[in-house]
């Protein structure tokens, strides 16, 4: 059985595991799951320790109606998209993003 958030995309909507073989779809959807977790924060911390902290960017854009907003945010890595998240406010879909970015870096080598 697999656990969703409400109005949230996952990383196998966005076919990032395509771009990235290895990359651990269990890994990165638990991530997204874990409330507990400050994605934004992880991601920074992690490209901090590889000095990558100037390779990414974030793309947003809004939709929806007044009363329901759709948020869709891109973390950009160097001009490629390494994460992608959709929900009701800015900030929680800039966290799914952030946590498929985290899987993404992880799978591509940068623990």
């Amino acid at each position: 059985m697999s656990l969703a958030l409400p109005r949230c995309l996952i990383l196998t909507d966005i076919n990032l595991s395509a771009q990235l073989p290895n990359l651990n779809l269990h890994r990165c959807n638990s991530l997204i799951m874990n409330t507990n977790v400050d994605h934004l924060r992880e991601l920074n911390n992690l490209l901090q320790r590889h000095g990558l902290n100037q390779y990414l960017s974030w793309a947003a854009e809004g939709g929806g109606v007044a009363h329901n907003p759709t948020h869709t945010v891109r973390a950009m890595f160097n001009g490629q998209m390494i994460g992608v998240g959709t929900a009701g406010a800015v900030n929680a879909a800039k966290r799914i993003a952030a946590a498929q970015a985290i899987a993404w870096l992880n799978a591509a080598g940068y623990p």
